[in-house]
C-alpha cells in the first residue's frame, strides 16, 4: 500500500518479477531477468480492453484529492493481489509441466490467465 499514485504499479512489478524468479527456482528452471520482465509483460498485455481500462479508471481516481486516494488505497492492493496470484498460478502450471521462461507462450497462457484472473481468492 504506497500512497503514492503510479509508484505501486512499479513496486507490483518487482514483487511479480521476484515471485517468477522464487518459482524458477523451487522448479529447478533457470531464471532470466530480461526474460522474466518480457514475458510479465507480455503476459499482463494479454488482459483484456475492459479489464485494462477499468484498472487505468482506477488508477486515474487515484489522483482526485481525498476520495481517489482513499480509494486507491483500498482497490489497488486487491487488484495487485489478483493479478500476482494469478500469475504465480500460470508460471506454477507452466513450470509443474516441465516448461521454462524459454518456452513460455504468453499468448498461448492468456486464456490461463484470464481464468485465474477472474477466480475468486
Amino acid at each position: 500500500m504506497i500512497p503514492v499514485p503510479y509508484v505501486d504499479l512499479f513496486a507490483i512489478g518487482g514483487f511479480q518479477l521476484k515471485m517468477i524468479a522464487e518459482l524458477c527456482k523451487i522448479h529447478g528452471v533457470l531464471f532470466n531477468n530480461e526474460v522474466g520482465k518480457s514475458l510479465l509483460a507480455a503476459l499482463m498485455g494479454s488482459v483484456g480492453s475492459v479489464r485494462l481500462a477499468s484498472s487505468i479508471s482506477g488508477l486515474l481516481a487515484g489522483t482526485v484529492p481525498v476520495v481517489g486516494i482513499v480509494g486507491s488505497v483500498v482497490a489497488w492492493p486487491a487488484v495487485g493481489y489478483g493479478a500476482t496470484w494469478a500469475i504465480g498460478r500460470v508460471f506454477a502450471m507452466h513450470f509443474e509441466t516441465g516448461g521454462t521462461l524459454f518456452d513460455f507462450d504468453a499468448l498461448r497462457m492468456r486464456e490461463h490467465y484470464q481464468r485465474e484472473l477472474a477466480r475468486p481468492k
